[in-house]
């Protein structure tokens, strides 16, 4: 059996990115973790936006261990720190049964439905698109509603809501990368959108819903 504490707000900054009970693939409705001796990560997607955070890294595991932890074991609110996941054991190949508990939740017992997370780029609807063109290079045609998402995930970060904070968008084809001002261990990922010139903009925090 193996222990993992992993922070709360990685964890909530990317489980707002992932869909709805109403989504029919399971792997948009959960948070992929891959837990490492040497890189680990959390990555939700929604199927046109997503968010990758940087984890501790696990030096006691001999092998990485990847999976689907459903969003609804991951408590969005309540003044906790970390999320406790114990591995009971493995199902088979790549099914974990495991126990998740909380500061203030009773544990409780899942088995994960799948550890196989598909390639990100497929996910996003409009990846192969060519970018919609408008007549004017300044303009940057964005869902206010993705980035708000983006916006919170930062504040669980401990990004608050100030003209020296902001969100740099970068585009690399016909996908955007979305960064935290600096900050080197969350990337955001969205789908097409029209970023001419210059290639990369920054938004301040105060500007997002």
């Amino acid at each position: 059996m193996t222990v993992f504490d992993l922070p709360i707000e990685a964890l909530r900054a990317v489980a707002v990115h992932v869909a709805n009970e109403k989504e029919d693939r399971y792997w948009l409705r959960g948070v992929y973790l891959k837990l490492d001796p040497h890189t680990s990560v959390a990555f939700g997607c929604n199927g046109t936006t997503g968010a990758a955070v940087s984890l501790p890294s696990f030096m006691d595991i001999t092998k990485p261990i990847e999976m689907i932890l459903p969003a609804y074991a991951i408590p969005m609110t309540g003044a906790i720190s970390w999320l406790q996941l114990e591995v009971i054991e493995e199902i088979k190949p790549g099914v974990y049964k495991i126990e998740v508990r909380s500061a203030k939740n009773q544990p409780f017992t899942l088995e994960t439905i799948d550890a196989v997370y598909p390639n990100w780029p497929r996910l996003f609807q409009g990846a192969n698109a060519k970018p919609r063109g408008s007549g004017n290079s300044d303009l940057i045609p964005f869902d206010p509603e993705k980035l708000a998402k983006f916006a919170k995930s930062a504040k669980m970060l401990g990004y608050n809501r100030n003209p020296g904070q902001h969100l740099r968008i970068s585009r690399r084809d016909t996908t955007a990368l979305i960064t935290i001002a600096s900050r080197s261990d969350f990337i955001g990922i969205c789908e097409a959108m029209e970023l001419k010139d210059p290639e990369t903009v920054s938004i301040p925090f105060w500007a997002m819903a």
